[in-house]
């Protein structure tokens, strides 16, 4: 299974020393390609970050692949003219959802977010308790400890499955000629 890529994005300075050191833990634990971290400011994605994500993520175009779709939501970032003519020199088209619309026509939304917190939030009490049980009384993860346990829930291959499947239920891969409208939930 070809994973999705994902990021975890902390609030911290870039280029400063939690940048550097979460970039560091990155590449010295071996993580996955399609697995990236970055920081903001505010801890929150602008157009910048948008770029960057993409163009850390987006396969470069060659002669005889495909077109490919990015479906987004209708966040200004998103929408800006920078971040089309990245998404369209690497051979994608990027579609925006309707404001509104995402919670029921985009599946990350509908059909993995919820259980990704489910089982990052598993995880993360567990941690959570080992510390208490060692003593800590306030305790907290640390950024490297929230990447690893990210990376544990995304490596699952049946959570994307489960997620791809809804692009049937939201009808956006059903068939054209209606034989599949029973899909759509």
């Amino acid at each position: 299974v070809r994973m999705p890529p994902a990021e975890c994005m902390f609030k911290a300075e870039p280029g400063g020393s939690v940048d550097k050191r979460l970039q560091e833990f990155l590449r010295s634990r071996g993580f996955p390609k399609w697995f990236t971290v970055t920081v903001a400011p505010k801890g929150s994605y602008r157009e910048d970050d948008i770029i960057s994500f993409l163009q850390k993520h987006l396969e470069p175009w060659k002669e005889g692949r495909d077109w490919r779709i990015i479906l987004a939501d209708d966040y200004s970032a998103h929408k800006s003219e920078n971040v089309w003519c990245l998404c369209w020199s690497r051979g994608y088209i990027i579609l925006i959802h309707g404001g509104g619309s995402t919670p029921v026509a985009q599946t990350p939304d509908t059909d993995l977010n919820e259980h990704v917190r489910r089982v990052y939030g598993q995880k993360e009490c567990h941690l959570l308790e080992e510390k208490m049980r060692a003593g800590q009384v306030v305790p907290k993860l640390t950024h490297e400890e929230c990447m690893e346990c990210m990376l544990e829930v995304l490596q699952d291959g049946a959570l994307h499955e489960h997620a791809a499947a809804g692009y049937k239920k939201v009808g956006q891969s059903i068939h054209l000629y209606g034989d599949e409208d029973g899909e759509v939930v």
